[in-house]
């Protein structure tokens, strides 16, 4: 059996920084946030709803970013191995960009350079940009018929 790894102190002290921010995140004057005004005390099982959501968000986010990272080969290696993905892999990865492009225009982003783009959009563009190449994979894989894997991707 494998052995199981303890967070360590600058790993958890990096979680609850962004279970925190997230939280800040959830805090503001506009109908669907937390009144900065709130009192801890008085906060109706909305706003708690808000804030829970947003703290064990952050802390998951870094988490598995901070796992991620640490089973991910560092570039050098990637680049010493000299592979380069399959035509196969390429073909699908295209046949998502016109749903990804019409995301990035429904985000309100497709005049930001994406350097200026939020950490969250990035999330977001990365966790779509994900998610639609795993569905074309299946579907690839699965081959249904042309009208049930159009309307699958753009459900999504």
């Amino acid at each position: 059996m494998g052995r199981l790894n303890r967070i360590t102190m600058d790993e958890r002290a990096a979680a609850i920084e962004a279970a925190v921010s997230h939280a800040q995140l959830a805090i503001g004057e506009r109908r669907g946030f937390v009144s900065p005004q709130a009192r801890i005390g008085s906060l109706s099982a909305f706003e708690w709803q808000k804030l829970v959501e947003a703290i064990v968000s952050g802390w998951i986010i870094e988490r598995s970013r901070q796992l991620a990272a640490d089973r991910l080969p560092d570039e050098i290696a990637i680049l010493a191995m000299g592979s380069a993905p399959e035509p196969r892999e390429l073909g699908t990865c295209a046949s998502i960009l016109p749903v990804l492009g019409d995301f990035v225009e429904k985000a309100g982003l497709g005049d930001t350079p994406i350097g200026n783009w939020s950490r969250e959009d990035i999330l977001h563009f990365v966790w779509t940009a994900a998610d639609l190449v795993e569905r074309a994979s299946t579907l690839r894989d699965e081959r249904p018929d042309l009208v049930g894997a159009n309307e699958l991707l753009r459900a999504g």
